[in-house]
């Protein structure tokens, strides 16, 4: 009995075919393993140290606004400097903040301040340190408690300021709230 009659479809041709698709196959999967081993050999380095897991530590009140401002202040806990700075000053007068106009960051600086000057009123001016002068004389004094400068030079004729980092500082322009009896 000759093999052809048993199965019919057997087909030599047929089976070269199936060999050769079979060994494309491989070279595929062969191509594909070293491209994705390639892509994590590249691209691990850059990503474990944020998949490690950080330590939990105690929860602070200001522990989003810290981990922010540290980033641009490059120090810790600027949250509660600035608190500290705003606390004495009075909560129905404006606190003013130059913020410079080219930079992306801002608004979100503006944000963070804003949040933390609450409840006092907070202008916020875009600005560049060639323009603070002009609008600082535009503004009426006795309406405000403190000027805050972020990465904008302050005036020379201003008393000096109270420094957040290098780059920021707080110009306290009233004195502290008496403590009421």
């Amino acid at each position: 009995m000759k093999i052809s009659a048993v199965v019919p479809f057997f087909n030599h041709r047929r089976t070269n075919e199936n060999a050769a698709f079979a060994i494309l196959r491989a070279l595929h999967m062969v191509v594909w393993t070293g491209l994705c081993c390639a892509y994590l050999v590249v691209s691990l380095p850059k990503i474990w140290p944020l998949l490690k897991p950080r330590p939990i530590g105690p929860a602070t009140p200001l522990y989003s606004t810290d981990l922010y401002l540290a980033v641009l202040t490059g120090r810790a806990h600027a949250s509660a400097r600035i608190l500290h700075v705003l606390a004495p000053l009075p909560r129905d007068k404006t606190v003013v903040l130059f913020l410079p106009d080219a930079e992306v960051k801002s608004r979100f600086t503006a944000l963070t301040v804003i949040y933390l000057s609450w409840p006092r009123e907070v202008r916020w001016l875009a600005t560049n340190d060639s323009d603070v002068e002009r609008q600082l004389l535009a503004m009426a004094p006795s309406s405000l408690a403190a000027l805050i400068f972020w990465n904008v030079r302050p005036p020379s004729w201003l008393p000096a300021g109270i420094p957040i980092s290098p780059a920021q500082v707080i110009v306290p322009l009233v004195p502290a709230e008496s403590p009421k009896a």
